[in-house]
């Protein structure tokens, strides 16, 4: 796949993320308690699954963009690139097992919750997982971003200002999501580089 090919995928794997995840609910699926959260999914249901299945097919286009990408600078900084699309994959994987559990347990729990009123046992120790997988994926993107930025920095292949736009915005968005969180966190985010990415290879 040429540098256009992947520029092309780069864009989409955002915008797709970006088709699910401009309907989330933060007053409703961020609500403090979960019980609380569990309703609003019983509620919203529909607009629970649009949002996850996109974020899946979004995820899996991120995770084959980077490998593209990677094959692209293989020949001038193979090992940086290898490292880049290990790091995403890994990343990738572990959002897919998040999205996962809430497109099969949190629907189910939801549904019990505003059957019963109770949480289903063992669905908080589920929940917990799911947020696990989302901070890892979240970790390991930013981390990419810093990785990709010193290979593309080290490659003809775009300006050097892409390369330090990844070292210097991974670096950032790495330490704040570890320290802070907050306007680090949403997931869409992790695609935002790509996206840089994307665009400076479809004006070479």
């Amino acid at each position: 796949m040429g540098a256009h090919g992947t520029g092309l995928l780069l864009v989409a794997a955002f915008g797709v993320f970006l088709t699910g995840a401009a309907f989330w609910r933060i007053d409703e699926f961020e609500r403090p308690n979960l019980e609380g959260r569990l309703v609003a999914v019983a509620r919203r249901m529909p607009r629970w699954r649009w949002i996850h299945g996109w974020m899946v097919a979004g995820t899996v286009t991120s995770a084959v963009a980077v490998v593209a990408l990677a094959r692209l600078l293989t020949p001038e900084r193979g090992g940086l690139a290898t490292i880049a699309a290990v790091a995403s994959a890994l990343g990738c994987g572990a959002m897919l097992g998040s999205l996962a559990l809430g497109l099969t347990s949190t629907p189910r729990a939801a549904i019990e919750v505003v059957r019963t009123g109770a949480l289903p046992d063992g669905y908080e120790r589920w929940s917990r997982r799911a947020n696990r997988l989302y901070e890892t994926h979240m970790v390991l993107a930013y981390g990419t971003w810093v990785v990709l930025g010193i290979a593309l920095l080290r490659s003809p292949l775009l300006s050097d200002w892409v390369g330090w736009v990844g070292i210097a915005l991974g670096a950032a968005a790495l330490v704040g999501f570890v320290t802070v969180r907050g306007p680090f966190a949403p997931p869409i985010l992790a695609h935002f580089y790509g996206l840089v990415v994307g665009l400076a290879l479809l004006r070479t």
